[in-house]
């Protein structure tokens, strides 16, 4: 791994400690360079700005999800087991985070007047999932309308979030259980 390398992956794995436990605002640039190890030129050089660093968080944390998603459905049919598995994968995900919610919702409430880049970045990592329910709904047995994929996507991606959101406030995994019922259904 080249140097330059090694300086933004120990940034990015600082911060996505960091932001994920502190929060974005609470998190100052010194302890990302003290708790990364680099040196203030090599964060400057790769990060000109927080904002440059938020948004490469955000880009990493959708890499990262996409990756581990795959891994986590990986002997999954695809279909209604996988569309299942979303569940599956938020409740792992809220336990091992300790039920501190969605990355990307957390920064956008955080950040009421975020930039455009980042909220992009957010809003292309939620309709990536929502392309994924489709191809997964389509693949079901019974034949649906464009509009009813549509609408059956909607419904599955808002109880997911939904559901994500709920935990965090509960700290329990319930919500995430009981959508996952709701979307069981929803998908016979």
């Amino acid at each position: 791994m080249k140097e330059n390398s090694k300086v933004r992956h120990r940034v990015l794995d600082t911060v996505t400690r960091l932001f994920y436990e502190q929060g974005f605002q609470a998190t100052g640039i010194n302890q990302i360079i003290e708790e990364s190890e680099v040196a203030k030129a090599s964060l400057y050089e790769h990060f000109p700005s927080k904002e440059d660093i938020l948004r490469a968080y955000l880009e990493d944390a959708t890499a990262r999800w996409r990756t581990d998603f795959a891994a986590f459905c990986n002997d999954r049919p695809p279909g209604e087991k996988t569309l299942l598995a979303l569940f599956d994968y938020r409740k792992q995900r809220a336990v091992e985070g300790g039920f501190k919610g969605c990355t990307f919702v957390r920064v956008a409430y955080e950040l009421p007047n975020l930039d455009e880049a980042s909220l992009d970045i957010i809003r292309k990592h939620k309709a990536y999932i929502k392309t994924m329910v489709k191809q997964h709904i389509s693949l079901l047995p019974v034949r649906r309308s464009a509009r009813e994929t549509e609408d059956l996507a909607e419904m599955i991606v808002w109880l997911y979030e939904g559901s994500g959101v709920q935990s965090s406030l509960e700290r329990s995994a319930h919500p995430i259980d009981a959508a996952k019922k709701i979307a069981q259904k929803l998908l016979s």
